[in-house]
């Protein structure tokens, strides 16, 4: 048997070494990004972008729409938006910038250095007194909370039934519409047939029915009332299907049809 030859362990070494170095060299040019960790995130951002660190954390309350594209545009971190209030890092010429565009903004931590903050849901009024014994409550109101916690303790807070989510240091990506500048129309203007079907709706009419539903004995399979509650809905159905509806004046018909199918069962 021929045997195979030796490679000597020194130029196996020198090989990995070169690796190593291309591996390295590699990296080096490579742009910077954020890296994520299990326990923590590393910012390695370029220069020119502001460092999570500079920056105290603020609340913009009750922005307009487009809100915080505008404010993107203008270099402000805007790291979380709920619609009701912005979460942004900002430095003091950025809040003094808030202020000069007429924004309603409060302080919720002077420096988000070394500091981990998530959003709670708030499903009942009387956890956010659970919730501000065990953590620093930022910002609560009848819908969620901004907290500020080690992660080991967000993980205790999601254990007991909170539902909890963390808020990233990074800016978000606005809405299409926002980032386009778009701004949906405020007035809408009705489809007369569609309106006419809708003011045709009565909630007298409907109460009427629900009360009867309610009035039969039970609809459990096996009772007679089980029977008469499927008829009653069989009946009303029928004569819904043959009512008339309302058209607009270039249709076809001021009365259509609508289609339905009735089954029957010998049990």
């Amino acid at each position: 048997m021929r045997t195979p030859p030796r490679i000597p362990l020194r130029g196996i070494f020198l090989g990995t070494a070169t690796v190593a170095v291309v591996a390295l060299s590699f990296v080096s040019v490579l742009p910077a990004t954020t890296v994520r960790t299990a326990s923590a995130q590393i910012d390695v951002s370029p220069p020119g972008l502001l460092a999570a660190g500079d920056g105290a954390l603020v609340s913009v309350e009750h922005p307009a729409p487009g809100t915080a594209a505008a404010l993107l545009a203008e270099g402000v971190m805007v790291v979380r938006d709920l619609e009701r209030y912005l979460l942004v890092v900002a430095t003091p010429p950025e809040r003094a910038r808030l202020s000069e565009l007429g924004l309603s903004w409060r302080l919720l931590d002077e420096s988000v250095a070394g500091r981990t903050y998530y959003t709670v849901l708030l499903r009942h009024a009387s956890r956010a007194a659970e919730l501000r014994r065990a953590v620093r409550v930022l910002r609560v109101d009848e819908w969620d909370a901004v907290i500020e916690a080690p992660p080991a303790e967000a993980e205790r807070l999601a254990g007991s039934g909170f539902e909890i989510a963390k808020v990233f240091l990074r800016p978000i990506r606005p809405a299409r519409a926002d980032a386009a500048g778009l701004v949906l129309p405020r007035a809408i203007t009705a489809d007369p047939a569609i309106q006419a079907i809708v003011d045709s709706v009565l909630p007298a009419e409907i109460n009427t029915h629900v009360q009867r539903l309610q009035n039969f004995v039970t609809r459990y399979s096996p009772h007679d009332s089980c029977g008469a509650a499927a008829q009653y809905i069989a009946n009303r159905s029928l004569a819904i299907s043959q009512a008339p509806r309302p058209l607009p004046a270039n249709g076809p018909s001021s009365r259509t049809r609508s289609v339905m199918s009735l089954t029957t069962s010998a049990n």
